[in-house]
């Protein structure tokens, strides 16, 4: 036999405990068999040495095998045992199965049986050190490159979180997850962390094999996730993922990348949105428009594009320096954000110039906004020189009956923008209505 154990046989019997102590030193170590006559002395041996096997009888003098298993597994939980007795007693059975012992062998002993049992022990044993010494050199790993990690078995369960990974998610539990209703606990928690809003999943902590395995898979994708700790802080982590063929495990490697990824948000805030003004400018306004014209075309709903101008802004800058025009803008791009509600979107097209697209609002809608808009803009003044300042507003709608594009609702908008000006602006004006002199709204 390859794999030895340290094993302990407690049996109050002499002539029962010599007789198969010498068949038990083929399976122990050298020096590791350790007899013992009763459960008391039993104990005493097993809390001295913490045999990998105990085998004992069940009745036994001033303390029996049970009491001494109860005992034993105050300790130690996932001790391995097999017990022995001569009694039918089915009560027996019951206490075994409530202790959960690992094996229940009758007297006489079937010494092929008992042969069978040890051997599949000593295995298991020898297995589960292999897989500990792995986990112990996966977390000297993970420590030196700074990494967490987790190993999930084929249901996807953990069975191993390193240091780092649990104190990060505040899980009390040891690394090594042996017992079942620990790793059940381990579980809730680890699936509770990942299965977050930040993750974009929708889905509440089940241990279905195929629903973890789904959500996962989801995660994985992504290559990046976001989990918060212990103290309801969020961090950033690349994603790494292996599956193990022959164990059927799953290895999850967590890279804290949160100063990259917040780098990386930042700029992509810098290529959406105006610098000066902090609202969405006009290269992320047009990727909106393209899709709200796609979105409107497919339900068939209406759709208007407003485009603003302020009236002679360059007097501003020509007079009171580009400083104090900054200023104005600023003052005008907040006033129209706060007069903008869901789902309509606003943006800042370039200088002194700003859009305003309206979803679901026809011709009637669009101009009633605008008209709003350019008197909401007329009453007070801007700046700290207190300039009053008017805009011209040029409205377009949607049409169902042309292949519409961006570009082309914009031509119309500004088509009108020009024509409010060139009728003496801080007015509202339309492309259809190119007849009229007055507009919908003069002054």
């Amino acid at each position: 036999m390859r794999n030895k154990l340290s094993i302990l046989y407690v049996e109050d019997e002499q002539d029962t405990r010599e007789g198969l102590a010498s068949f038990l030193k083929r399976y122990a170590r050298e020096g590791e068999l350790y007899l013992a006559a009763d459960g008391e002395e039993g104990l005493e041996l097993y809390r001295k040495y913490r045999p990998e096997l105990v085998i004992a009888d069940i009745l036994m003098p001033r303390m029996n095998g049970m009491d001494m298993v109860h005992a034993i597994r105050e300790i130690s939980p996932d001790q391995t045992i097999l017990m022995l007795t001569a009694s039918s007693d089915s009560q027996y059975f019951i206490d075994s199965i409530d202790l959960k012992i690992d094996g229940y062998l009758g007297k006489p002993i079937d010494l092929d049986l008992l042969r069978e049992k040890i051997e599949k022990i000593a295995s298991q044993i020898a297995l589960r050190k292999k897989q500990k010494r792995t986990m112990e050199i996966l977390e000297e790993v993970a420590r030196y490159q700074g990494t967490m990690l987790a190993v999930l078995d084929r249901n996807y369960l953990p069975v191993f979180l390193n240091e780092s990974m649990r104190q990060f998610m505040g899980i009390r539990a040891g690394g090594i997850c042996t017992l079942e209703d620990e790793q059940k606990e381990v579980a809730r928690e680890f699936w509770e962390k990942m299965l977050t809003d930040e993750n974009e999943q929708n889905v509440r902590y089940d241990d279905h094999p195929e629903i973890l395995e789904s959500a996962l898979q989801t995660i994985a994708q992504r290559k990046f996730c976001e989990l918060r700790n212990s103290s309801n802080r969020r961090k950033s982590f690349k994603l790494d993922l292996k599956y193990v063929e022959e164990s059927g495990d799953t290895i999850l490697t967590f890279t804290e990348v949160t100063r990259i990824m917040r780098e990386r948000r930042k700029y992509e805030r810098r290529s959406y949105t105006d610098a000066l003004t902090g609202m969405m400018n006009r290269f992320r306004f047009n990727r909106e428009l393209l899709e709200k014209i796609f979105e409107a075309k497919q339900s068939g709903k209406e759709l208007s594009l407003l485009l603003l101008d302020l009236d002679h802004f360059k007097r501003i800058n020509d007079e009171y320096g580009h400083l104090e025009g900054d200023r104005v803008l600023v003052e005008f791009a907040e006033r129209l954000q706060n007069a903008i509600e869901a789902p309509d979107l606003v943006a800042r097209w370039g200088g002194e110039e700003f859009v305003v697209l309206l979803p679901g609002s026809g011709l009637h809608e669009a101009l009633k906004k605008a008209e709003q808009l350019r008197r909401m803009i007329a009453i007070d003044p801007f700046g700290e020189k207190a300039h009053a300042i008017t805009c011209s507003i040029g409205v377009s709608t949607l049409s169902h009956e042309e292949e519409e594009t961006p570009s082309s609702l914009f031509e119309k908008a500004d088509e009108a923008l020009y024509r409010a000006k060139e009728l003496g602006r801080n007015r509202v004006e339309y492309t259809e209505n190119a007849e009229s002199e007055e507009g919908p709204f003069p002054e």
